[in-house]
């Protein structure tokens, strides 16, 4: 059984910021912090969720089930509860636009990904016993403030073939899943194709999304990126 605490840390919130993970079981333990020079503390703490679920579905998963912990009521919940009906209701809830909503698609992908074989459960936070959670968000913060990463960088920033699976299983990135990939094809090992303008557009679709949500002109762009894409 692999445990993999997750914890985020921005200070001042808005300001810097960092996400972090530590895992640990069967003789592993991995620990790492990406700092973010302007965030949230949600932000932070969806990211890290995020980048556990991919450290799971690209490279823990035979070392069996995993549970994940996180101190984020938001995050847990948004998990096991709201993902659904987000989904279902077109990527909406009853009071508008989703905040963050390009994290929560990616984390609904690495969810439809690593299926029951990954438990979210929320833990107490500072509880001071040196447990896995203390741990992580000692590494959070400290990473929060000196802006240097900790066995970086992140997954989410990195692993081959993660934008463009994405894309495949969210169309537009609306919501609507198309054929999943089987975990274990969510990295081919040895492989990479160079970046071009279609990775770029993508990549920028995320960002106006994630920053600026239901922004006219954000809206506005964003379906001028994907008449681009579709061409």
């Amino acid at each position: 059984m692999i445990t993999i605490a997750t914890d985020g840390s921005c200070i001042g919130n808005p300001g810097a910021g960092a996400y972090g993970l530590v895992a640990q079981g069967n003789g592993l333990l991995i620990e790492r912090a990406i700092p973010v020079a302007a965030t949230t503390n949600n932000e932070m703490e969806l990211r890290g969720l995020l980048e556990a679920l991919l450290l799971y579905a690209d490279s823990l998963q035979s070392q069996g089930p995993a549970t994940i912990l996180c101190d984020s009521q938001l995050a847990v919940k948004g998990y096991n509860e709201w993902l659904d009906g987000w989904r279902s209701g077109g990527w909406r809830k009853k009071g508008g636009a989703i905040a963050h909503l390009a994290l929560w698609q990616e984390i609904a992908f690495l969810k439809s990904l690593v299926g029951d074989r990954v438990a979210v459960q929320w833990i107490r936070a500072h509880q001071n016993r040196g447990t896995i959670n203390d741990r992580v968000d000692a590494l959070a913060n400290a990473c929060a403030r000196s802006q240097r990463a900790v066995n970086g960088p992140a997954l989410q920033d990195t692993l081959d073939g993660f934008a463009e699976r994405l894309a495949a299983a969210y169309p537009g990135r609306t919501g609507t899943a198309a054929s999943v990939p089987s975990p274990a094809t969510i990295r081919a090992p040895g492989t990479h194709t160079p970046e071009d303008a279609g990775t770029v557009l993508s990549a920028a679709r995320r960002l106006i999304t994630d920053r600026l949500g239901s922004d006219p002109h954000a809206i506005a762009l964003v379906t001028r990126i994907d008449a681009v894409l579709a061409a």
